[in-house]
């Protein structure tokens, strides 16, 4: 069976060929257009508005849905994830013991260039960590139950699937793991940049 192309074709007499043409393919879904005039005058009555931080996300999330690879997709999705990730400072007693290894590294005569990569690093200790940041912004969401798993656990879990896939563990997350994920994924961040828009309309 051969594909029928406009133009010259060269191919074998034998056997005799058959020939198809297969046209473009279109797919089409519809929603009524009145839920859509519904859902817009409610944003418009609500007052809803975005900083800059959140249209950032909403974006990478938004653009996740035109991406085929379910990789990318997740990766594009915890990207999405991580722009709302706010670390904040920890304790003061924690700031105060990494400023003297700061001041300590600083004295120790080693070679500058390494000193300003360990300065850095030891600066970054400042705030809490990404894992931190990320499990108390998920605490937001209350008890909601995503991919039969509490919130902590499984903002936790996509952490460490993202970590597999950018870093190329040796125990990389097979294919379903990362599409079933992805699509809890999805719904968490939806329901995080609601909650967004919705505290700050009460604000």
């Amino acid at each position: 069976m051969l594909q029928d192309v406009h133009g010259l074709m060269t191919f074998p007499s034998e056997p005799a060929p058959r020939f198809a043409m297969i046209g473009p393919a279109s797919v089409r879904a519809g929603r009524a257009h009145t839920s859509l005039a519904e859902a817009l005058q409610d944003a418009k009555d609500a007052d809803l508005s975005l900083s800059d931080v959140e249209r950032l996300a909403y974006d990478l999330y938004a653009a996740s849905f035109s991406e085929t690879n379910a990789d990318a997709r997740f990766i594009m999705l915890m990207m999405a994830l991580e722009t709302l990730i706010d670390q904040k400072p920890r304790s003061a007693g924690v700031i105060e013991l990494v400023n003297s290894f700061i001041s300590q590294a600083s004295g120790s005569g080693i070679e500058k260039k390494e000193m300003d990569s360990l300065s850095g690093s030891l600066q970054s200790l400042r705030n809490e960590s990404i894992g931190q940041a990320g499990r108390r912004l998920a605490e937001q969401l209350g008890d909601k139950p995503y991919d039969g798993q509490d919130l902590v656990k499984f903002f936790s879990t996509c952490y460490a699937m993202r970590s597999n896939l950018v870093h190329g563990s040796k125990s990389r997350p097979s294919r379903d793991e990362v599409s079933r994920g992805g699509a809890s994924l999805q719904v968490f961040i939806s329901d995080l940049l609601a909650q967004c828009g919705t505290a700050r309309s009460q604000d």
